[in-house]
């Protein structure tokens, strides 16, 4: 993924939102009206507390305790990381889980936007809501919405990464996730046969708050060119 120095932060988030739905809950409206009214932790984005990741997979939980922020016109709560040295490429992924309401009428989840910030914590790229596809179940975890990057060794690599939603309301940005459809073979009879369930699609609904998983697997350096004789 090429990092270039983005134009206007708020014009890129305005750009990121998906398409709004039609229903919600009033807890989730609760929700966001307490973000409303919770005071920012900074004035700049060289105020962040910047934290470090010590696992290759990091589950962690952006929640009514974690910092505040108002990027561009959306006021989100948010965490930050320090992304590995330059010199070492990696794949970063990011995975939001869907919270468990069984009785809703939609799917809530926190729909992640991804800033990447410079040495100076100025705001360098931006990875939408709209980059994140359907991800499914693991061995020890449910499934939700995820995306890839990979970063380069060298180049104009970022040097944090902020997690935080665009969402200001639960109308806003929310929309599907696809869910296949499971194959499981079941004996009938003396024959194998292929049954299939599950699968469809559900409406989203963006959560000011979620679980998430940030995954920085270090990939090997390139090998270098074989020399050539002169």
């Amino acid at each position: 993924m090429p990092f270039s120095r983005s134009a206007s932060l708020p014009a890129v988030l305005a750009s990121a939102l998906l398409l709004a739905g039609c229903v919600t809950t009033e807890s989730n409206q609760r929700a966001f009206a307490q973000l409303r009214d919770t005071l920012p932790c900074c004035q700049t984005m060289q105020e962040f507390p910047i934290e470090t990741v010590t696992a290759k997979d990091t589950r962690f939980e952006i929640d009514a305790t974690s910092p505040v922020f108002v990027f561009g016109q959306q006021k989100s709560y948010f965490r930050a990381f320090e992304l590995p040295p330059e010199g070492t490429a990696y794949k970063l992924e990011v995975k939001s889980f869907p919270a468990y309401a069984p009785y809703a009428s939609r799917t809530p989840i926190f729909m992640p936007g991804l800033l990447f910030l410079n040495a100076k914590k100025e705001a360098a790229a931006y990875w939408g809501p709209d980059k994140f596809r359907y991800s499914p179940e693991g061995w020890f975890e449910g499934r939700g919405i995820a995306t890839v990057i990979t970063v380069a060794e060298t180049g104009d690599r970022p040097h944090y990464l902020v997690i935080f939603t665009p969402a200001n309301s639960p109308e806003d940005g929310g929309g599907t996730m696809h869910t296949p459809a499971t194959m499981t073979p079941v004996m009938i009879g003396g024959t194998m046969v292929p049954i299939m369930s599950g699968g469809g699609t559900s409406t989203t609904e963006p959560m000011p708050t979620g679980s998430l998983r940030l995954s920085i697997e270090t990939l090997p350096p390139k090998p270098a060119a074989p020399a050539t004789s002169q």
